[in-house]
């Protein structure tokens, strides 16, 4: 049996928290053979039979299970650092897991399992120096979610923007003018951005706000498209990437802003459908409507989007307006958990 160490270092704490959710998926989604063979400890084959079936993984549990098959397991009841090879030796690297026990895992989603834990072992390098209080703004205790996704195996990929996770933590919003007639606006979208957004070139065309890692992806796609020179705003990332806040709450009071940006994280583009920039100002007055007094429904009021029938352009090409949980409740401390 391996020695564990007492002493991590961020990148085995950031292998560990992808590895766990990857064994945790590949047993709940019946990926791999698992059977507990003690009420602490757990033993996982590959179900590929022309892998040497004695190769296995060995878990450490922290609740006690029944013993026999395991068909369910949440990744923080695994002992943490406690995944052992078939020699007894720690194996926490996910795409080695992968290698070993996922049959059928592509490049592209061992690509994501690297990148995830890239991303957490820079979030481990720079967690932020001052822990939230009940006085803390909600951004701060949004930031506080160190590892992301609970459950979710990729649940800091974030390909194509290894290395920007500076850029993607304090996006700059930059601004491109659009012909009107290539655009769809829902809600109050002129109304809410009149005084934000910087002077349209012409009253043919509208402003449409962009992530600075999208702004060249917009310009492929609308060849009538032009970046507005010498204008951006800063802002703040939540954990979900895309949803930013404005870095001066006084830019864009009680909003927020939902950007389309070309990112996959927890298996998925974070860009934005055609159907959701359709869908959300008219969804948002139903559901509050019909939501009990005792919720707060933080509402998607207004949208821009392209009007291109072709989904694969559309859906680069948006942005949804957000209410902000602080200005709907502002006499609450708002925590993210």
């Amino acid at each position: 049996m391996a020695h564990i160490p007492s002493i991590r270092t961020t990148l085995e704490r950031a292998r560990f928290a992808t590895s766990s959710r990857l064994i945790a998926c590949l047993i709940n989604e019946h990926l791999v053979r698992a059977n507990a063979d003690s009420p602490y400890s757990v033993v996982i084959n590959s179900l590929d039979d022309d892998v040497d079936m004695d190769n296995k993984l060995f878990l450490s549990l922290i609740h006690a299970i029944p013993v026999g098959s395991l068909t369910s397991l949440d990744p923080t009841d695994i002992v943490p650092f406690h995944i052992l090879d078939k020699n007894g030796k720690e194996l926490l690297c996910p795409v080695e897991i992968a290698d070993q026990f996922w049959e059928g895992c592509t490049i592209d989603l061992k690509q994501e399992l690297a990148s995830s834990v890239r991303k957490q072992e820079w979030i481990l390098n720079h967690l932020p120096t001052k822990i939230p209080s009940l006085f803390s703004p909600a951004i701060e205790w949004d930031r506080y979610l160190i590892e992301g996704h609970p459950t979710h195996p990729m649940h800091r990929t974030q390909i194509p923007f290894d290395g920007f996770e500076s850029v993607l933590a304090t996006p700059m919003v930059k601004f491109i003018s659009i012909p009107r007639s290539e655009l769809v606006i829902h809600g109050e979208w002129e109304t809410i951005m009149k005084h934000y957004l910087p002077s349209a070139p012409s009253p043919d065309t509208l402003i449409l706000p962009v992530h600075e890692l999208q702004v060249s992806n917009v310009l492929s796609r609308i060849p009538s498209a032009t970046l507005i020179p010498n204008f951006e705003r800063q802002f703040v990332a939540q954990s979900s990437i895309r949803t930013v806040v404005p870095q001066l709450a006084s830019d864009l009071p009680g909003f927020l802003l939902k950007l389309a940006l070309t990112i996959c994280t927890t298996g998925a583009w974070r860009t934005i459908s055609y159907y959701s920039v359709y869908n959300s100002p008219r969804i948002t007055p139903l559901a509050k409507f019909i939501a009990p007094e005792c919720l707060v429904v933080l509402g998607e009021v207004a949208s821009i989007g392209s009007n291109a029938t072709d989904e694969m352009v559309s859906k680069h090409i948006a942005c949804i307006i957000r209410e902000d949980a602080e200005a709907l409740m502002p006499n609450e401390s708002i925590i993210v958990a």
